[in-house]
């Protein structure tokens, strides 16, 4: 992630270094708490719930690495590749389909 966000928002040397520390101990650690999540037998809203606080506080993090330029266009990507996604989902599912 660190690499794409380089070269689509021409980040600094400093600034991609601090994004993949970030994401590093970022992944590792909400592995570790899914995982205890899962074995406390925590419901799915739950996870849910804490998986929300967690992307909250990347976001946090991201907005203070980046420059307001730079956040202002991460976001818009970001924006973008959930509506591909979710495209991708509906074609796997066979929803949007046109009658044939």
């Amino acid at each position: 992630m660190a690499k794409r966000m380089k070269s689509e928002l021409q980040l600094t040397d400093k600034q991609t270094e601090e994004i993949k520390t970030f994401f590093s101990s970022y992944h590792r650690e909400r592995q570790k708490e899914f995982d205890k999540s899962k074995k406390a037998g925590q419901d799915r809203e739950a996870r849910r719930a804490a998986m929300v606080k967690n992307r909250a506080a990347m976001d946090d993090k991201i907005k203070s690495v980046l420059t307001e330029e730079q956040y202002k266009k991460y976001k818009e990507n970001e924006e973008k590749r959930r509506g591909e996604a979710a495209q991708r989902g509906q074609r796997m599912r066979g929803e949007g389909r046109p009658n044939r």
